[in-house]
């Protein structure tokens, strides 16, 4: 089910922290969701959690959390609930001895840059990309968790206990059905809290929603599935997917049906030109983060921000991008004259 959503089809194989971070907190709560509550368990998916702290801090933590409170409410137990607490600040001392460590005894710069700049920042919402609504974890689960979505609401109907005089048909409701439905809402309501919000941060509730749908479709599954016939087709049909995905992503086909960014699509020959730390001048509003992230990472230049394309304010920038609304009528302020457009942004040379 993971497979087939947009999010992972894109960026499932790029070199970024969410691969990484997904398959720690999977492992992080696998113990807790498989099986009945034990401290050994337990213990091991605290572990998981740790490794998932280090790579994206508290968004590495939410899912413990979340599955351990979606346990203890399922048993009534407060002894559960706190021992779920408890670990989680057990998971998060890795990362919490180094970054005190360093305010302490280093630099602070990783203090200063990580915990005020971006987990205080985030928290709070100081910082001005991503800020969201409250509801925005569940609304970006909404348009981007498809073609999942119907079968996680299976999955939510499976897991309400229905009166039999209303569901006389129904299955009895499945332990694992409410554990998951619980964690996926619990891990969705933490991921709320913070004042800011992106649509990568929810992909720590993946796993838990993937395996709600598992549930949602497994007695529609079973039964289409209890010849050997469809059996054999059903294996056919998904070797067959899976070669043609692997075959399409091989030559090239997801560039193609998800273009990189402009600096390094249409305006590629441009942007070779230029030298590591050269200034590029951004001209856009809101600003827009993704293109300075890129430019910074991937171009090896010194991107400067502006809201408004204004003479005198070039920062020595040979190349400017600049969003097509904000674009001044002609005359263009020297020393810029444009030359060329993509998606939205026009690409603008110094003479």
């Amino acid at each position: 089910m993971l497979g087939t959503t947009e999010s992972f089809i894109v960026y499932g194989g790029r070199a970024r922290l969410d691969p990484l971070l997904l398959l720690l907190v999977t492992a992080s709560v696998a113990p807790l969701l498989a099986w009945p509550p034990a401290p050994r368990r337990w213990l091991l998916g605290a572990l998981f959690a740790a490794g998932a702290a280090l790579v994206k801090g508290p968004f590495g933590l939410v899912p413990f959390l979340a599955a351990a409170l979606a346990i203890a409410w399922e048993h009534r137990s407060l002894r559960w609930a706190l021992a779920g607490a408890g670990l989680t600040a057990v998971a998060a001392s890795p990362v919490a001895v180094f970054l005190v460590g360093d305010r302490l005894w280093g630099t602070g710069t990783w203090w200063t840059g990580y915990v005020v700049g971006q987990i205080l920042a985030s928290a709070t919402g100081g910082r001005v990309d991503g800020l969201e609504p409250p509801w925005f974890p569940f609304t970006t689960i909404a348009g981007r968790f498809w073609p999942g979505l119907p079968l996680v609401a299976l999955g939510v109907a499976r897991a309400i206990p229905w009166p039999r005089t209303l569901a006389p048909d129904l299955p009895p409701t499945p332990p694992v059905a409410r554990r998951l439905a619980l964690f996926s809402l619990f891990a969705l309501v933490g991921l709320a809290i913070p004042g800011r919000k992106v649509w990568h941060h929810a992909l720590v509730a993946y796993p838990g929603l993937a395996l709600l749908a598992g549930v949602g479709a497994a007695p529609f599954l079973r039964r289409w599935l209890s010849s050997d016939r469809r059996q054999r087709l059903a294996l056919i049909a998904l070797a067959t997917v899976v070669v043609l995905a692997v075959s399409l992503l091989v030559a090239g086909g997801g560039r193609r049906l998800w273009p990189p960014c402009v600096h390094a699509g249409e305006f590629a020959a441009e942007f070779d030109r230029l030298n590591s730390g050269e200034p590029v001048l951004v001209v856009s509003e809101p600003p827009h983060w993704r293109i300075v992230a890129g430019l910074a990472a991937e171009r090896r230049v010194n991107p400067w921000m502006e809201r408004r394309l204004v003479a005198g304010a070039d920062h020595g920038a040979r190349l400017a991008l600049v969003e097509a609304h904000l674009l001044p009528p002609a005359p263009l302020p020297p020393p810029w004259h444009a030359v060329g457009s993509a998606r939205g942004w026009v690409l603008l040379r110094s003479e």
